[in-house]
């Protein structure tokens, strides 16, 4: 149920919208989108796919830890919403790339133990 370029997200006092896809995981999908200023975020969306009650809770606990945590390794929830098809979303920083993105192109190694600092940090 993906979203396509144009497609418009509303929270309570902004409209972001949709540039492209930026990927996808267990939980949701990610994409590149734009505020009314035209800055770029990046925006979550749960997928309601076989959605669960425990899916749904985890994911409202995901955006409440990372809209009250100020921390430069913790992803930093600046908005949040639910789209025009029931889909709660969130909106957070847009990043040139991800942890996982790192792993499969490879880390070189003089940067591995750097890396690994900053996730138990």
């Amino acid at each position: 149920m993906g979203y396509k370029n144009g497609t418009v997200l509303k929270t309570a006092f902004q409209a972001y919208t949709v540039q492209g896809q930026q990927g996808s995981g267990g939980s949701g999908t990610v994409y590149a989108v734009t505020n009314e200023e035209g800055s770029s975020f990046a925006a979550k969306i749960l997928d309601q796919t076989n959605v669960s009650r425990t899916r749904l809770r985890r994911f409202q606990k995901e955006i409440d830890f990372c809209t009250k945590m100020d921390h430069p390794n913790i992803v930093r929830v600046l908005d949040y919403g639910v789209t025009a098809k029931g889909e709660t979303f969130y909106i957070m920083p847009l990043y040139s790339g991800t942890l996982r993105s790192l792993i499969s192109t490879g880390i070189p190694a003089d940067r591995v133990l750097p890396y690994f600092g900053q996730v138990l940090d």
